[in-house]
């Protein structure tokens, strides 16, 4: 029985063998690419292409080595067979079951091929079945090992999209119940978030954001200068945040999140009265951050786009809408701010997509030299009525590069945000059921216990709290107060400056400022509060330059001020470019009215007009006076 398996076995091997080489010198990544070109040369487009053509290399590929497995695992059987015969007790029962079974016919009444075959060679087809079983056993062993990690990721991707949706098919529905409400906005939220770090960017230090007229501000554009965000925001972060204060990318994400749960989305809840497309959420929760919560309320500059959106109006009518109530006037002083809104609109629209907002620097609206707005006229003071809808807006967008503003680096959206939130949109999916911070219970949950202030911080305190509220004379009495209390304590000088600025009287702020400056702790002040404190001395020094009428005096005040405001760069790292181009400005106009000046003396001189002469020297010497 040997010998006659070892010949019948011989041909099947050999042309193991044959496969087994054939199906080598396939190249599956070729032959997709091939037939990706042949269908683009006939014009066809596929919506997915890279999709498709991955999935192709995927199953080609499997199917390729499962194949040439299978034929390199019968070749090596089949030798092994043929040189060891394979006489066990197990192929010896199929040869028999094969040599003793009844011969079947078809309807034509002929023995059927297969059951005659296993008949005639019982030998061969036992040791043929039983290599097939092995076989498809190996292939899915290989795929198993080798691609077992793609086929979880394809598993895990199908079971996301049955629980959960595609973002721009979502609905957010604010007459929902309160359940269901809430994880519909958790779901919406990292797409939210991402658009106010892309419009407002990140800033870790307090920082002026009115040009100098004291709209302190922290983080992704948090007001202090208000109470409400003041206070809110202290309660939140459970510390106090005054003069000098800083906030880290965890903390702002926390404070953007909690304002947006507990002020804005409430307010979108009661003033929306259908279901909107989750991006029209979106840019509705932007404008409710940036403009109030309270901004759709009848009579506020967001109503006509509350109503546009409760009368169900198309795309284009309520993006017009958006523009026209936030995109402000043609000359606004904030520039930014413009393209700020363009920007959520045409995401609205769908020109911007949510991978273009992760890779965009935060601020980057600011940043485009382009304006998108359509305004009603050329004039200054026209408003905006439409967007323009640029085709290269996302390159647009992602030619931002990196750079520093106000302290702070700014870096892509994606480094704000969490791995969690950035995988998120980066899917495309909102995973409605599971679970994520819920910030109505965050307000109840129990806070560090501090230590006991000392009677200089809580006058200090209650000084910033005045002084946020405008009541500047009461501040002054706080902050002298606090400096009798601890004259060591330089934030308060700070403070007391900037009040007295605020009150009109920055004679008297810059003699706090310079008694600070000339202290023996100014050198272990941090850098942020120094660059603060020769801020306060620049702005000062400005108000007193304006005043004085003598132009030496004037021009004095003016080139100190510039110092002082180059010092506060050194130290806190902010450009403060409007001041500075307002002084360099001013002194660049002086020096042309000396050369005027001087050119129309020497003029006198030629044409021997003595009593010209006079009036010129006079002149002169009142230009030597500015410098």
């Amino acid at each position: 029985m040997a010998e006659k398996f070892r010949k019948n076995v011989a041909v099947p091997e050999e042309l193991a063998k044959k496969l087994r080489k054939f199906i080598e010198k396939k190249e599956v990544v070729k032959t997709i690419k091939e037939r990706r070109q042949k269908r683009e040369s006939a014009g066809i487009k596929d919506k997915n292409a890279k999709f498709v053509d991955a999935a192709g290399i995927f199953g080609l590929g499997a199917v390729k080595w499962s194949a040439w497995l299978a034929a390199g695992g019968a070749q090596f059987l089949l030798t092994l067979a043929r040189w060891l015969t394979m006489d066990n007790a197990f192929l010896r029962k199929m040869e028999k079951n094969f040599s003793d079974m009844t011969v079947g016919k078809n309807k034509k009444g002929k023995p059927k091929k297969v059951s005659s075959f296993a008949k005639k060679y019982p030998n061969l087809s036992a040791h043929i079945l039983w290599l097939l079983g092995l076989t498809a056993v190996s292939g899915a062993a290989y795929v198993g090992v080798e691609h077992g990690q793609d086929i979880a990721q394809i598993v895990n991707e199908l079971k996301l999209k049955i629980t959960s949706v595609k973002f721009k098919d979502f609905k957010v529905d604010p007459r929902a119940d309160e359940q269901a409400w809430q994880k519909m906005i958790d779901a919406v939220h990292p797409y939210v978030l991402s658009h106010i770090v892309s419009s407002e960017g990140f800033i870790k230090k307090l920082y002026d954001d009115n040009f100098g007229h004291g709209t302190l501000t922290i983080g992704s554009g948090f007001a202090l200068m208000d109470r409400e965000h003041r206070e809110f925001g202290e309660k939140v972060l459970g510390r106090r945040l005054g003069n000098g204060a800083t906030i880290n990318i965890e903390e702002n994400r926390t404070l953007v999140s909690a304002w947006l749960y507990k002020k804005v989305y409430p307010q979108i809840k009661n003033t929306i009265k259908v279901p909107i497309e989750s991006d029209l959420f979106v840019i509705l929760a932007v404008a409710g951050y940036n403009k109030g919560p309270n901004v759709y309320d009848a009579g506020n500059s967001g109503a006509p786009v509350a109503s546009a959106v409760n009368e169900r109006k198309n795309k284009e009518e309520i993006a017009k809408e958006y523009v026209r109530c936030f995109g402000g006037t043609q000359e606004t002083k904030w520039p930014g701010l413009a393209n700020k809104y363009a920007v959520l609109a045409l995401y609205y629209l769908g020109y911007v997509d949510d991978i273009t907002i992760l890779d965009a620097i935060g601020e980057a609206p600011y940043t485009l030299n382009k304006k998108l707005l359509i305004y009603e006229s050329a004039a200054k003071t026209a408003k905006a009525k439409d967007i323009i809808r640029p085709k290269n807006i996302k390159e647009m967008l992602l030619a931002t590069k990196i750079r520093k503003t106000k302290g702070t680096f700014q870096r892509p959206v994606r480094n704000y945000l969490t791995a969690e939130q950035v995988g998120l949109i980066e899917n495309g999916y909102v995973a409605i059921n599971d679970k994520t911070i819920n910030f109505t219970e965050f307000f109840k949950q129990p806070k560090e216990e501090k230590k006991e202030s000392s009677k200089t911080e809580i006058l200090n305190a209650e000084g910033e709290d005045f002084f946020f509220d405008g009541k500047y004379d009461k501040a002054v009495k706080k902050f002298h107060a606090a400096i009798e209390a601890d004259p060591t304590n330089y934030i308060v000088y700070s403070n007391l400056a900037l009040s007295y600025y605020k009150m009109g009287k920055p004679e008297r702020g810059l003699a706090v400022v310079q008694e600070l400056i000339k202290s023996d702790f100014m050198k272990s002040m941090p850098d942020d509060i120094k660059g603060y404190t020769y801020y306060n001395a620049a702005l000062c020094r400005v108000a007193i330059g304006d005043r004085i009428s003598n132009a030496k005096g004037k021009r004095n005040q003016y080139q100190m001020a510039l110092k002082n405001l180059n010092l506060a760069k050194k130290f806190s790292g902010n450009d403060y470019k409007e001041l500075t181009h307002k002084l360099n400005k001013v002194l660049s106009k002086g020096r042309g009215v000396i050369k005027v000046a001087f050119n129309r003396g020497t003029g006198a001189i030629k044409n021997k007009d003595k009593q010209f002469m006079l009036r010129t020297k006079s002149f002169s010497e009142n230009l030597d006076d500015l410098g």
